[in-house]
């Protein structure tokens, strides 16, 4: 974040850096001022048009970022001779549902470490209060007058609204930092030594808990005594210390998913990125939908004798009626379901059923059984929730690296599975019809 800028329209390719993109808002008809961004461009982020403003220059950009929603970063600077006006800042608030305000507002107040308190720093106090943000001051003066009389003093400070992220100081570069504060200076006899760089070891594996750790630290050391001294009491300890490990890896294991990634900004086909949850929604849809475009007809009068014969044979009352579901069925196939299974656009899952007491399960086979008396399938077991699953070794801001997944109700596949083994022991079933 820069400010005070002095750039002009004519230097449109000033104070450029290497592999950063620069955003920047000029000041227009008068000399100085101007407001400068910078970001690199690994990140996901974008530019955004600030909104008409009296007294305030900004220059802002749209930040993607995992583990939080979308930030909206903002360079600002108010000149010392102009008014702090509540109009601006809730302007600027009002960019997104989240929004931090960096910058040189000169306003101060001894309330964020500042010499003295100014007009701007009590409205900038009462407006704290009013329009609900938070201020982040810095833990050292960020300007220093040219005059040695004046004392170090604090411009720059931050303004949060509706941010989640830790953020509780900023710290700033002292104007007094040497180039040899920053780049070590290395004596000439001493580049011939041996190098040793250390490279941290990359890896995905969330750690255990400090428990779970130390209870397998116990496990093996009892392990390792029981079989140097084979006695009936380390052999039991060291059993008993086994099957608690295993629950507890069991426990782990299915809390392994909490706090999952989500899914990062998407690319568009037009260069433009996705942000939102709706927007990376639509991106999805677009490229399951171009790779899954429907082949023409090879024959369409043969298509067209297909449909007329199963709407014909739907339309057939059934020849015999089909044995009903058991109670003792369902229970055996929810049994075998597997809770890890994620659930459907009902949000009913595996592990809720096996919850179900008898009675429920009793009007589950009700439910079941008239379905097929009706030859009825609930339009809304049909309905999926379709998720992407990030292909391995695929760049994870391209829609195509993404392969889908149809997530059904698991109330319908308990009733498809239960619906088929009452077809296979139908009667009919020993004479289908000819395919």
């Amino acid at each position: 974040m820069v400010q005070e800028t002095h750039l002009k329209p004519r230097l449109s390719n000033a104070c450029k850096i290497s592999n950063f993109v620069q955003l920047r808002t000029d000041r227009q008809g008068a000399p100085k001022g101007g407001t400068a961004l910078y970001y690199n461009r690994s990140l996901y982020c974008c530019p955004i048009d600030t909104p008409p403003l009296v007294n305030i220059e900004a220059t802002a950009c749209r930040l993607s970022m995992t583990g939080h929603g979308i930030l909206i970063l903002v360079s600002v600077y108010l000149p010392p001779k102009k008014k702090l006006l509540r109009s601006d800042l809730e302007a600027l608030f009002a960019l997104g549902d989240a929004v931090i305000l960096f910058g040189d507002f000169n306003s101060k107040s001894t309330n964020w470490n500042c010499n003295y308190t100014n007009s701007n720093g009590r409205k900038m106090e009462a407006l704290a209060e009013d329009i609900h943000f938070n201020i982040i001051p810095p833990l050292s003066p960020t300007h220093y007058h040219n005059n040695d009389n004046y004392r170090p003093d604090i411009l720059d400070i931050a303004l949060m609204k509706g941010v989640a992220l830790k953020l509780s100081c900023i710290e700033t570069l002292s104007v007094s930092i040497r180039i040899t504060d920053l780049c070590p200076y290395q004596p000439h006899h001493d580049s011939g030594r041996k190098q040793h760089k250390v490279v941290p070891a990359k890896s995905d594996r969330k750690e255990l808990p400090s428990d779970v750790s130390e209870l397998i630290r116990a496990k093996n050391a009892v392990l390792r005594r029981a079989s140097k001294y084979p006695t009936c009491e380390n052999r039991s300890h060291a059993r008993a210390l086994q099957r608690e490990v295993k629950a507890r890896m069991k426990e782990q294991k299915a809390l392994k998913t909490e706090g999952a990634v989500p899914t990062p900004a998407l690319k568009k086909p037009d260069k433009s990125i996705a942000f939102d949850d709706r927007e990376k929604a639509e991106c999805l849809a677009d490229s399951i939908e171009q790779q899954c475009t429907e082949n023409p007809p090879y024959d369409t009068e043969h298509v067209r004798r297909v449909e007329e014969e199963v709407r014909q044979r739907v339309s057939l009352p059934p020849k015999d009626d089909l044995d009903p579901i058991s109670q003792d069925e369902i229970s055996k196939h929810i049994k075998a379901l597997k809770i890890r299974k994620a659930p459907g656009r009902d949000t009913i899952s595996s592990k809720a059923l096996k919850c179900f007491s008898a009675p429920l399960v009793a009007l589950l086979v009700a439910i079941f059984n008239a379905c097929i008396r009706n030859c009825y399938f609930p339009a809304a077991w049909k309905e999926a929730v379709v998720i992407g699953i990030p292909k391995p070794g695929k760049p994870r801001d391209l829609p195509a690296s993404y392969r889908p997944i149809s997530l059904l109700s698991v109330l319908g596949k308990l009733f498809e599975k239960n619906a088929q083994n009452s077809f296979k022991r139908s009667p009919h079933r020993k004479r289908p019809y000819n395919q």
